[in-house]
């Protein structure tokens, strides 16, 4: 699946489709916690070659988080994924996050 969206043409679609991907299989892997896609995926005219796909968690333990980390960059190892705890971050950037990020 992941090799099919790689020969896509659309640089936006391949981000935006893979982020989801990712989001869906940490969602698989800790059902609990609530997944956002967040950053320049959201937005295609700011997507470039070098874009990163930015996934906020919430309701993730700390231990689990550091595992977590461990298994997307093992599961994904070709993509840039950059990944944070929503409770790590100041309350304007979370509620940013879940008024404009999309929740998987």
């Amino acid at each position: 699946m992941f090799l099919q969206l790689l020969k896509k043409e659309n640089i936006s679609d391949i981000n935006i489709e893979t982020a989801k991907a990712i989001a869906r299989w940490i969602k698989k892997c800790h059902p609990t916690v609530t997944v956002y896609i967040t950053g320049s995926v959201l937005k295609p005219n700011l997507i470039h070659i070098g874009s990163d796909i930015d996934i906020a968690i919430r309701g993730i333990k700390e231990d689990d988080y550091g595992f977590l980390i461990k298994d997307v960059y093992h599961q994904f190892p070709s993509l840039r994924v950059d990944m944070r705890r929503m409770d790590e971050l100041d309350s304007y950037i979370q509620q940013k996050i879940i008024d404009k990020g999309y929740m998987v």
